[in-house]
C-alpha cells in the first residue's frame, strides 16, 4: 500500500520502520531535514506534508500536539484529499479530532484518531496498542496500515473516542508516576534502602507497568528519557480539557498539573517524567541532582 508518514520523531520513526518491514511503499516528511534523511534510499522523501499526501493512499500523522495536527491537516486539504485515508496517531484533543473528521469528510476523505499505547521501541517492533475512533468502515480500510505497527487494535467508537481513551490512559500513567516520584524520595529521606523497597513493593498488588518503568529509574537514581515532563503536562492538560468542570471536580488531576507546572518552571520540561523525584528530593532536603 502507498503510505505517507508525516512526523518522524521518536514514535514516528518507529512507525516508519514497521511500515517498511511490512512492505508498504513509504513516502515520509518532517520539518526536520535530518529526521527525513534517515530514510533516504528506503522511502521517498517528500518536500512538504501535502506532497507526502498526494503520493499516498493512506497518510499517517505522528505529531506533538493538537495545533500541529490542525496545521498539517490544513496543509493536506490545500491539495486533493478526496479518497484518502488520514490516520492520526498523535495524542490530540478529542474536540479537534471531531472537527477535523467533519472537514475531511466534506472533502471526500476519511479520518481516524488512532493514538498509540507503547514506546518508540514497541513502534519499531510492531507491538503497539492502538485506540481507534472514527467510522468502522474507515477502520477496516486502515487495518493493513495499523497492523504493521500494532499488535492490538481497539475500536473505541466514533470520532474522538480514540483520543478520549488515550488521554484517560495517560492520565492514570502520569499520576502513577507523580506518586512514585513522591514515595521513593520520602522513603529515602527516612533512611530506607530504596532499591530494596522497590523490589519488595514490586511483589505486591500495586506493581504494574508504570511502577516498573518509573519506579526502577527513581530507585536507581538514573533517568533515561522515555516520556518528558513537557509531554506529560500537555497530555494532562488535554485530559482536563475534556470536562469544563475538571478544575473543581477533579482535585487529583489539578494537583498533578500543578506539580508538572512547577517542574517546568524549574527548567525540567525536557527531562524524563521520573525526574520529578529529583524535585521532591531537593524539597525534602536531599541532593536531588538527577
Amino acid at each position: 500500500m502507498k503510505v505517507g508518514c508525516i512526523g518522524l520523531g521518536r514514535m514516528g520513526a518507529g512507525l516508519c520502520e514497521s511500515l517498511l518491514r511490512a512492505g508498504h511503499q513509504l513516502t515520509v516528511y518532517d520539518v526536520c531535514l535530518a529526521a527525513k534523511e534517515r530514510f533516504a534510499g528506503r522511502a521517498a522523501l517528500a518536500q512538504s506534508a501535502r506532497a507526502a499526501s498526494l503520493a499516498s493512499e493512506a497518510v499517517v500523522l505522528s505529531l506533538p500536539d493538537a495545533p500541529a495536527v490542525e496545521q498539517v491537516v490544513g496543509e493536506l486539504m490545500e491539495g486533493c484529499v478526496a479518497g484518502r485515508l488520514v490516520i492520526d496517531t498523535s495524542t490530540s484533543l478529542p474536540e479537534t479530532t471531531v472537527s477535523l473528521h467533519k472537514k475531511l469528510a466534506e472533502a471526500g476523505a476519511r479520518f481516524l484518531d488512532a493514538p498509540l499505547a507503547g514506546t518508540p521501541e514497541a513502534a519499531r517492533q510492531g507491538t503497539l496498542m492502538v485506540y481507534v475512533g472514527g467510522a468502522p468502515e474507515a477502520l477496516e480500510a486502515a487495518r493493513p496500515v495499523l497492523g504493521s505497527f500494532a499488535a492490538q487494535v481497539r475500536y473505541m467508537g466514533g470520532p474522538g473516542s480514540g483520543n478520549v481513551a488515550k488521554l484517560v490512559n495517560n492520565y492514570l500513567a502520569i499520576q502513577y508516576a507523580v506518586l512514585y516520584c513522591e514515595i521513593f524520595p520520602l522513603a529515602r529521606a527516612a533512611g530506607a534502602d530504596v532499591q530494596a523497597l522497590f523490589g519488595a513493593i514490586g511483589q505486591t498488588g500495586v506493581a504494574c507497568v508504570p511502577y516498573r518503568l518509573y519506579g526502577e529509574k527513581i530507585a536507581a537514581g538514573e533517568y533515561p528519557l522515555s516520556f518528558s515532563i513537557d509531554l506529560a503536562y500537555k497530555d494532562l492538560r488535554y485530559a482536563a480539557a475534556m470536562a469544563p468542570e475538571a478544575a473543581r471536580a477533579l482535585p487529583l488531576m489539578q494537583a498533578g498539573l500543578a506539580r508538572l507546572a512547577e517542574a517546568r518552571a524549574e527548567g525540567m520540561g525536557g527531562a524524563d517524567l521520573s525526574q520529578l523525584a529529583c524535585l521532591a528530593e531537593r524539597q525534602l532536603g536531599g541532593k536531588g541532582d538527577g
